[in-house]
């Protein structure tokens, strides 16, 4: 079957690459879709931790948590954080736990010893 009718996509123009009509601005709305939809749809969505559309743990639009050591994390994340917010050490070390599916090594935390859960980590924000 032949195409009769094809959209072309506009070329994006070198001061505005993201205008509608780009591919830039289709390829990077398919992603936020298929990512967090919920943020695409509602800017004032939280970024926070979810699950992304392949199960892992993620915050805003792919960034994996999963994929990265939790110190890295902390890292690359201090820029974004409001004055005054870090990520604890504690935090890095359930974030690595359940990473790894490893006990979480803390005396005197409640969860030491064990492999935190998906639940357990969202809470430790």
């Amino acid at each position: 079957m032949a195409l009769r009718t094809v959209n072309a996509l506009a070329p994006a123009p070198a001061s505005n690459p993201s205008a509608p009509n780009t591919y830039h601005f289709l390829r990077n709305d398919e992603i936020k879709r298929s990512e967090n939809d919920e943020l695409r749809v509602r800017l004032t969505a939280p970024l926070g931790l979810h699950m992304d559309h392949s199960g892992r743990l993620a915050i805003g639009y792919g960034y994996d948590l999963l994929a990265r050591s939790a110190a890295t994390v902390a890292v690359e994340l201090a820029p974004y954080l409001p004055s005054g917010v870090t990520v604890s050490a504690t935090q890095i070390a359930i974030l690595d736990a359940y990473r790894l599916q490893r006990p979480l090594s803390s005396p005197g935390h409640p969860l030491n010893g064990q492999v935190p859960t998906r639940a357990q980590v969202e809470s430790s924000r």
